[in-house]
């Protein structure tokens, strides 16, 4: 499996999954990675929700802060 720089997006968090997944199905992959990036991709969808949640109770629009777009793409 060739290394490359993952794209900061949930697209991109999903092919590095899927590119793990495809690893241990061809005998070089790692279930400990695995297993890590699966909690480390739940935690980067707990922490866009919340950031969802906070800026519809303080009423921010999105182009006053990060653009949610970009990490929900």
């Amino acid at each position: 499996m060739s290394k490359r720089a993952t794209d900061r997006t949930f697209n991109g968090l999903r092919h590095a999954m899927w590119d793990e997944i495809d690893a241990l199905r061809n005998g070089n992959g790692d279930l400990e990675r695995i297993r890590a990036l699966q909690q480390l991709a739940g935690r980067i969808n707990d922490t866009v929700h919340a950031e969802a949640k906070a800026r519809k109770l303080l009423g921010t629009e999105i182009s006053e802060t990060a653009n949610l777009r970009a990490l929900l793409s």
